[in-house]
């Protein structure tokens, strides 16, 4: 388990907290507000890096999960005003259970990568982790290292 602490508090709990702000911005968009602002605290005052790789991924699902229900969305309604309900009203009640179970199924996954957050899991994707990243980083200790460095000048370790 995690025992670095930023303002008093564990990695873990942060890392959490990141998915469940996340989740919220998702939900609603008064909400980014609050994401930003706790995700600006973590960075302006250099959190762990795991702290600040859980906001940099909630953020982005948020974001990525929110334009997909936008399209879903949009298509309900282009249908609504193209089609008479009652011609094809089994495809829109289709389509409405679709948005449903979108909304089921993120909500999961923001939950799920909270517990794993609080249970220490690695919850870092590394695509979005190399996507967010501006240097290269040790594989073994995670100290930054310069492009073009063949060992880690911390641990020794060959990048």
């Amino acid at each position: 388990m995690t025992v670095k602490k930023n303002f008093g508090l564990p990695v873990n709990t942060l890392c959490a907290a990141a998915f469940i702000l996340g989740y919220g911005a998702y939900l609603g968009a008064s909400t980014w507000f609050y994401f930003l602002a706790i995700a600006g605290v973590a960075f302006a005052f250099d959190f762990d890096a795991k702290v600040k790789a859980s906001f940099k991924q909630a953020g982005f699902i948020a974001a990525a999960a929110w334009a997909v229900g936008k399209i879903i969305d949009i298509v309900m309604t282009l249908f609504l005003q193209v089609f008479e309900v009652d011609v094809l009203g089994t495809f829109y009640k289709l389509l409405g259970k679709i948005n449903s179970i979108y909304g089921l199924v993120i909500s999961v996954v923001f939950v799920g990568l909270a517990a794993m957050a609080i249970l220490g899991k690695n919850v870092n994707v590394k695509a979005l982790d190399e996507l967010a990243s501006d240097s290269i980083t040790c594989p073994k200790c995670g100290a930054p290292a310069a492009e073009g460095t063949p060992f880690c000048g911390k641990c020794g370790t060959k990048l």
